[in-house]
């Protein structure tokens, strides 16, 4: 992820972001609108990131059991990325992938979807 979509995936979360401005790609945003002092914590986050230890962490539970909101904590705590299997299939059925299409029949159908469609969609 590149500076611009991680400053723009954490608007939302800054103060001075209003809901009312419409959904941008990162693209699109126009930097000038963040103030100085986000773009400089951000670089600086990343900074001290580049000297972090490598970790990796898998967080398992049912659905709503709190998964992501832990996730959201400790990546920026711990400079790790954030991958939601759940992310990636509503993504793949999103994009009418052959496989999204599969395992969207199961999602539906409120059935967990097989090991072989997810591997094969995250893979």
């Amino acid at each position: 992820m590149g500076v611009m979509s991680a400053i723009y995936s954490q608007l939302p979360s800054i103060p001075w972001y209003s809901a009312k401005v419409p959904e941008r790609t990162a693209e699109e945003f126009n930097l000038s609108l963040v103030p100085n002092d986000i773009i400089v914590g951000e670089l600086k986050r990343r900074l001290d990131c580049l000297r972090a230890p490598d970790k990796r962490v898998i967080l398992l539970g049912p659905p709503g059991s709190g998964k992501g909101t832990q996730a959201e904590k400790i990546v920026r705590g711990h400079c790790m990325c954030h991958l939601a299997t759940g992310d990636i299939l509503r993504k793949a059925v999103e994009s009418k992938t052959e496989l999204g299409v599969k395992a969207k029949g199961a999602m539906l159908s409120g059935a967990l979807v097989s090991d072989d469609l997810v591997v094969g969609i995250i893979a």
